[in-house]
């Protein structure tokens, strides 16, 4: 039976009350600036788009695991999860 990556939390998404007015959650802090100098709060679905799902870092994390294994490299669960999120955040 194939090994699947470890399962991880949701992340969460909540607006902060600062003088900012920054959306932040876990991994990201959005804070960009009008001309007036306020900070627009982003829509949750923006942030989504953001935010890969923890399917989409598994399927992802998986893809790492078989392709390290085929070459013989070391590494572990965790690190093909931690590997498989950020590259899924940059994109």
């Amino acid at each position: 039976m194939p090994k699947t990556a470890p399962l991880r939390p949701s992340k969460t998404r909540s607006v902060g009350q600062n003088p900012a007015n920054r959306v932040s959650g876990p991994d990201i802090t959005v804070a960009a600036f009008r001309s007036d100098g306020v900070a627009p709060s982003p829509t949750i679905s923006e942030l989504e788009r953001r935010l890969p799902t923890n399917e989409e870092i598994a399927v992802r994390a998986f893809q790492i695991s078989e392709q390290r294994r085929q070459e013989g490299e070391p590494g572990d669960e965790i690190s093909d999860w931690l590997r498989a999120e950020a590259e899924l955040m940059q994109a």
